[in-house]
């Protein structure tokens, strides 16, 4: 396949599409790519408003290593939002897939956790 972003089968990971595993709250990628935070644990700690309230990345992606995310669950092209320089790949169906490393990041943007 020439572009591994593209034609990911369902339930794998958008990066390098290993299956992902995990529950109702979090799918990861076994081989550290990143995660799908899904919408049932989303739900409970932020709104559609705040999240829709994020910038929408409308450059060309220059700098960033990935494209755009295809959904693990809907396998639609997710939006890319940014929040405090924070870029994460959005599905208002299912979740918000994370890669490597942007959880830290994107737990300080919203301030999860705490609320």
């Amino acid at each position: 396949m020439d572009d591994p972003y593209r034609g990911t089968p369902q339930g794998s990971c958008p990066r390098c599409l290993a299956p992902l595993f995990g529950d109702v709250d979090r799918l990861e990628c076994p081989r550290g790519c990143g995660e799908l935070l899904t919408k049932h644990l989303i739900e409970r700690h932020l709104t559609n408003a705040e999240l829709d309230a994020c910038e929408p990345d409308v450059g060309s992606l220059i700098g960033r290593p990935f494209p755009p995310a295809t959904c693990p669950t809907c396998m639609r092209t997710m939006t890319v939002r940014i929040k405090h320089r924070v870029i994460f790949d959005y599905c208002l169906e299912d979740g918000i897939w994370l890669d490597h490393g942007e959880l830290p990041r994107f737990e300080a943007a919203f301030d999860l956790w705490r609320r």
